[in-house]
């Protein structure tokens, strides 16, 4: 039961780790077993420590809801911590298909932002 824990618990970094062993299967460097096992430890560890800040990833540690757990654990946020820690586990272009996914992360956060504001303009209008 406390493996399935630790595994329902690290959905969202497992879902990162697979999207970015996705982004690197057919490439030169694809990620090992080991280097998936580890990328998960990095982006939970990572996202405990974002919690700990006062701030709230995408998932973490935090548990999570029913809501992520049906639409598949969400994913972890990419942080900074992430991907210096990754660098440690994983080759260069493997860091580099990383970032790639932190700033679509970035970017999807951006465009949620300004639909929020665009919302909330429309809704102050009326």
């Amino acid at each position: 039961y406390q493996q399935y824990q630790q595994y329902q618990q690290t959905l969202p970094e497992r879902n990162t780790v697979n999207q970015l062993a996705t982004s690197l299967s057919y490439t030169q460097t694809p990620l090992t077993t080991d280097q998936q096992n580890a990328m998960v430890q990095v982006l939970a560890q990572t996202q405990a420590q974002k919690a700990g800040s006062g701030t709230t990833g995408t998932g973490g540690n935090n548990g999570i809801n029913i809501m992520q757990l049906m639409n598949g654990g969400g994913t972890s946020a990419v942080t900074q911590d992430s991907v210096t820690l990754a660098s440690s586990v994983l080759s260069a272009p493997q860091v580099a298909a990383l970032q790639q996914i932190q700033a679509q992360q970035e970017a999807q956060q951006q465009l949620a932002a300004l639909m929020r504001q665009g919302r909330q303009s429309a809704a102050g209008k009326k």
